[in-house]
């Protein structure tokens, strides 16, 4: 008699212990990564400060960065500490998503 549920059992207990979870699953969207990166280069990347603004760089030249941060062969105070959780993959979309950003507008001395 124990056997009949045993089986049953496991089938339904596997079934709620390891089911797939879309949340879990799915990447996060790179926008939810990039705000991250406002609070220093600025809200979609244009830094109004001293730190380099992102958008419009090129996707290249932004994950060769990131990669240095990253690995420790570019020294940073902040920075390496930011990007070493993120996995190359994600480096690569963030890259992507600033280098199709539009750059800010260039303004003349006289008007800041």
């Amino acid at each position: 008699m124990r056997n009949r549920f045993t089986v049953p059992l496991l089938v339904l207990l596997d079934a709620v212990l390891f089911q797939h979870n879309p949340v879990l699953a799915d990447p996060p969207p790179v926008t939810l990564m990039a705000a991250n990166c406002g609070g220093c280069h600025g809200v979609e990347g244009r830094s109004p400060g001293s730190i380099p603004s992102l958008a419009g760089r090129t996707a290249d030249e932004l994950a060769a960065l990131l990669m240095e941060f990253k690995s420790g062969e570019r020294p940073s105070t902040i920075m390496g500490r930011i990007i070493t959780p993120f996995g190359d993959e994600e480096i690569h979309r963030l890259a992507d998503y600033f280098s199709a950003l539009p750059k800010a507008a260039a303004t003349a001395r006289g008007d800041e």
